[in-house]
């Protein structure tokens, strides 16, 4: 498994690519829906920012030796209720939350020893995760939905 510093690298070039996408798209762009989530442009830019926030909760609690805190029935409601609530999230406002939030859980993840990448705690699906995994997962969530909005501006 990658160290802290190979982790913070690789969610830091795909929150700047994030980052520079949201900054290049247009008022259309950021209402296109997205087929995946079936969330407008903006939705899943801003989830992928909120996502960020929850990283940093669930990382915390690792260290502090708590497991996920939240079941997939549960994430999945937040989830519908944040797209509702991010659809009107502007790109500007967008953008400081990628930057700043990203810059925050970036930080925390090149902080972490090998000791606390290693801390496992059971996760949602029942197994078991340790801390660099849960970062993989965050790295994966963010380039999921990015790949999805990237993919309601390709041509049709």
């Amino acid at each position: 498994m990658p160290g802290a510093s190979e982790l913070a690298a690789e969610l830091e070039a795909v929150n700047q690519s994030i980052v520079a996408f949201a900054q290049g798209a247009s008022a259309e762009d950021w209402g296109r829906m997205c087929a995946a989530e079936s969330w407008p442009v903006s939705g899943v830019i801003r989830h992928i920012a909120a996502g960020y926030v929850t990283a940093q909760g669930w990382i915390g609690g690792f260290l502090d030796g708590k497991p996920i805190p939240i079941d997939q029935d549960e994430i999945d409601r937040k989830n519908e209720l944040h797209a509702v609530e991010y659809a009107a999230a502007t790109i500007p406002q967008t953008v400081g939350l990628l930057i700043a939030d990203g810059a925050r859980v970036v930080s925390l993840v090149r902080g972490l020893t090998e000791a606390q990448l290693a801390i496992a705690h059971p996760v949602i699906t029942g197994r078991e995760l340790t801390t660099a995994q849960l970062v993989k997962v965050l790295i994966r969530h963010s380039q999921g939905h990015f790949e999805s909005a990237r993919g309601a501006l390709s041509p049709r």
